[in-house]
Parts: structure tokens; sequence; C-alpha cells
């Protein structure tokens, strides 16, 4: 089962029971002659709405509506699903009543799907998704908020794809906005690493949450793929295959002669795995008994070293990682 956050539906017209008639103005279509071929009521300009209600139109086809997981208040935290639609309705009601069994009807438009989730250390999870993601030329990384330390955004270059998710700290995010933190429960977000991929097309819908034969609301809440799994897998991809490519990248440093012996001696402390002892005495069976090479071994020792502490950076970052995706797998 799916939850959601912001959600844009046309809910069958049948579903609607009556709307706040002060509130909306009708706007026409006209034809050539300049009579009117349809019609739709919209918002009046300043019109009060509740919150999480983005937008709302009402067309001859049914209810355009646009609305967030904010509309459930302090319960903001458990997403929009079928469990909590019913608060959403009730929220919406002074300016639109519909049915809840007619929203849950409803075509969907878009949707955006989210994964509240605990890890260890939201700052670390962050840097270190950001840090093995961007290895990954399909995607372009991008601060969230032009912030690094606060969340990461990786979206598709290709533009057909269209492709978006975002991590961030959910509550360093709602404290940015205080009017409303506290109403939307923001004490229930310490610690929370929010994920979150937009849905924008049926092509995604077919792929992230297994859409087929319609694409009503109920259908995608009760899917049970994980769009946000399932695109963090898309770009993160094999994480050991990456940070190998992430080692090879960094472990070159110097210039001139220097970067091209340190090429040299990576390779033969990576062939040796780390081990001092057998590379030691690789370079000195090179030396053919000769005298001690001293300032050689030093030059690799000090290779050793960095070979090691980039290991156990690199298993850091890949514990971190697993752990956001082992979190999205159970969330």
């Amino acid at each position: 089962m799916n939850s959601f956050d912001t959600v844009h539906l046309l809910v069958p017209v049948e579903g609607l029971n009556g709307y706040d008639s002060a509130s909306f103005t009708e706007k026409a279509e006209l034809d050539e002659a300049g009579k009117p071929v349809s019609s739709e009521l919209q918002l009046k300009r300043g019109a009060e709405k509740p919150l999480g209600l983005a937008g709302v139109k009402i067309t001859d086809a049914g209810v355009d509506l646009t609305l967030s997981a904010k509309t459930l208040g302090s319960r903001y935290i458990e997403g929009l699903s079928e469990e909590t639609l019913g608060l959403a309705v009730s929220a919406i009601r002074p300016l639109v009543d519909v049915e809840l069994d007619a929203l849950l009807d409803a075509d969907l438009y878009r949707v955006d799907s989210t994964s509240n989730i605990r890890p260890t250390d939201v700052r670390r999870a962050i840097l270190s998704v950001g840090t093995l993601g961007q290895l990954n030329g399909k995607y372009r990384l991008t601060d969230y908020g032009g912030q690094g330390e606060d969340g990461f955004v990786f979206t598709a270059r290709a533009k057909s794809r269209d492709e978006r998710l975002s991590g961030y700290d959910k509550m360093r995010e709602m404290l940015s906005r205080k009017k409303t933190a506290y109403t939307l429960g923001v004490e229930n977000f310490e610690g929370v690493l929010r994920i979150e991929s937009n849905i924008r097309h049926r092509e995604q819908m077919r792929e992230f949450l297994g859409l087929s034969d319609s694409y009503m609301f109920r259908d995608a809440l009760r899917s049970e793929k994980k769009p946000n799994l399932i695109l963090f897998d898309k770009i993160i991809g094999n994480g050991s295959d990456m940070l190998a490519e992430m080692n090879r990248i960094h472990r070159t440093e110097g210039i001139g002669v220097k970067h091209f012996q340190n090429i040299g001696i990576d390779r033969v402390i990576e062939l040796h795995g780390g081990n001092w002892k057998a590379i030691e005495k690789y370079v000195l069976l090179q030396y053919g008994g000769k005298s001690k090479p001293s300032r050689l071994l030093k030059q690799v020792k000090q290779r050793v070293v960095l070979y090691h502490a980039r290991q156990r950076e690199a298993e850091n970052l890949l514990d971190e990682v697993s752990e956001v995706r082992e979190l999205l797998r159970v969330a």
C-alpha cells in the first residue's frame, strides 16, 4: 500500500455534492461566433483555500483537484492513503464537497510518492547518497534548496525520461516555514529523511506503480510497487561497482611523472589487497636483492595507508547508502 503527498486528480462529476458558490466564478470558452461552447468554475482571486488544497476547478467532466497531505493537519506524516483520505475530504469540504469513493475513483494525472525514513544519521545519509549517485552519468545531481547538507535532487539528463528523485532533511525543511510547521506536526519529523519521486505521466505510472488497464487513484494507492525504491535503484545501481569507479577516479593524485608513478603503485597495492608485507616483498623482488629502496618503499607505504583509509571510507559510504535502500524497501 502506498501513501502520497501531492496528487492531481479529475474526480467524476457525479461525485460532486456541492461547493461554496461565493468562492467560485464562471469562465466560459467561446466559439468563433462568440457563443459559449463550454464553461468551468474557477476559484476567485483571493478566495480562501484549506491548507493543502493547491488548486480546484469544476468542469463538465468533473472536479479538477490538486491537493497534498497537508490537508491531514497534524497527521501530515502519514501521507494520503486509503486510511487517511477521509480526513482530506473533510478538510476541503467547506470549499468543495466530493464523495470519498469518487475521489478514490478519480483519474490520476500526477502524483508525488514520498517515503519518510529514519537513517542513523540524516546528514551522512544525504552526503553518501549524493556522492555515490553522482557517478551515474544518466542523472544530474543538484543540491536541494541550494544547500548540499540539506538534501539532494537527481534528475534524468534525458528529457524524455523526466525522472526526478529528491531526498532532504524534512524537519529542517518544515522549520523554514514556521507558519505551518507546528500545525503539521513538525515534531513527528525529527530524524526523518524524506525521499520523494515525482510521477508526471502515464508511462511513469506504468513503470513505477504498475498501472495499465486504468489510472485511478485507488489503483495507485493499492499498488504493491514502491516508486521511490525503483527510482533509487535506477540511480544508485550496483553500489559496489560505483564505489570501485569512485576509487579509480580519486586514487591517482599527483601531476607529471608522479601521477603515473602513483597509477602503477596503486595497481600493485590493489593486486595485493593492501597487504603491506606482500607489497614490500614484491618491491624488493623487483630490485633483485640490491640495496633496499628506502625512498620508494616510503612512497609506497604512504599510498598503502591512503588505500586503507579510502577502503574504510568507501565501506562506510556503502553501509550508509545500503541503510537508506533497506529503509525504502520496508517503508
